[in-house]
Order: structure tokens, then C-alpha cells, then sequence
């Protein structure tokens, strides 16, 4: 059986998942890792292919909210087909995480998937970003740095909320993360809603 932890940006599923990986004997599967080569199969045509098109700050000065945030939960369905091959093409039990593992599509899976899902509160998803380099590089390039920055929290944020309705509408656990619990709580909780034991 694999294992999936879904849910936005700046959550702590990658830091979770080679965590439960380690402890549990699973191969661990990141799919920001896999990014390039799905994009590289992606149709002409496609919202994937579409979706990236145009640069992230080109996109995030030119597109409006709704249509950044509709994009990105369009292109994140797409990229699902793509690692849910990858994993099924790895032959051990896995432990994946990404944006892609969406309420929506990990409910149409036969058996049903076992997954979870993390999202980031408001306020600590802008602290964490914030604390990341990178993402302080991209906010450089622009000379509307802090218009860029808002349009990007309200993109994740609105993508959070609706990972968090929707998954719950579908019967999934879902752990809003603050920042109140420790990384050991956290992982402890997601082995207790995935079934994993020691």
C-alpha cells in the first residue's frame, strides 16, 4: 500500500514525508523533484503546458487572482496523472507528497487512497516564505516585490482553503499548520490518520 500527504505550498509535506519515510521503511517521492520531466510530457495545448507558458513573475503581473489561482489548481490535475504513474512505476511502498495529490483525484482512486492532507494557516505560510531564500531571489527580480508577494500569499492561501474544504467534504484528515505543534507532533498525527504504525 502507498501512503500520500496532499495539501499548499509552505505545509512541511516534504520535511513529513522523509520523516515517515525513514521511520517506516518507504520510499520517499517528492513531486517537485519530478516537476521538469512531467512538464517535458505535458501536451501542447494542455493547462500544464499552458500554466507554464508564461514565467512565474510574468504571470504574477499579468494575470489576475483568478485566473493565477484557477491555473494552478488546473495544471496541479494534470501533473497528478503524471505522479501517480510515477509512483505506481516504483514497485515498493511509497510515501508521496505534493500539491498534485488533490481531495478530487486521490478520492477516485480504487481502493481509496490513504491520504492526508496539510495546509498552512495565513499567517504562517507568509512567515515561511518570507524565511526562504529563493523565494526572496524571485521577489528581487521584480520592482512591485511587495504587490508580487501579496498576490502570491492570496494565490496559496485561497488554493489552502479550498484543499482544506474540499477534503474534508471527501472524508480526508486535514491539519491546518501554525506552527503550535512540533515537527514530531505533526509527524505522529500523520501516521495516526494514515494507519502507519511502528
Amino acid at each position: 500500500m502507498n501512503f500520500f500527504i496532499g495539501g499548499s505550498p509552505c505545509s512541511g509535506k516534504s520535511t513529513i514525508c522523509d520523516a515517515l519515510a525513514e521511520r517506516h521503511g518507504l520510499r520517499a517521492h517528492h513531486c517537485d523533484d519530478h516537476y521538469d520531466a512531467h512538464l517535458s510530457r505535458a501536451l501542447s495545448g494542455s493547462s500544464l503546458a499552458q500554466f507554464q507558458r508564461l514565467s512565474w513573475l510574468e504571470a504574477s503581473t499579468t494575470h489576475s487572482l483568478e485566473r493565477m489561482i484557477a491555473d494552478e489548481l488546473s495544471a496541479n490535475v494534470e501533473l497528478a496523472a503524471f505522479a501517480l504513474e510515477d509512483v505506481d512505476a516504483i514497485g515498493s511502498p511509497v510515501i508521496a507528497e505534493g500539491m498534485p495529490f488533490l481531495p478530487d483525484v486521490m478520492a477516485t482512486l480504487q481502493p481509496r487512497a490513504g491520504a492526508v492532507y496539510l495546509v498552512p494557516s495565513p499567517a504562517f505560510q507568509r512567515w515561511l516564505y518570507a524565511e526562504r531564500e529563493w523565494a526572496q531571489g524571485l521577489l528581487a527580480t521584480t520592482a512591485d516585490s511587495i504587490g508580487v508577494f501579496e498576490r502570491w500569499m492570496a494565490r496559496d492561501a485561497s488554493n489552502a482553503r479550498f484543499i482544506h474544504a474540499r477534503a474534508t467534504a471527501l472524508g480526508f484528515a486535514v491539519l491546518e499548520v501554525d506552527g503550535r505543534l512540533s515537527l514530531e507532533e505533526t509527524v505522529t498525527w500523520c501516521e495516526r490518520h494514515l494507519g502507519l504504525t511502528r
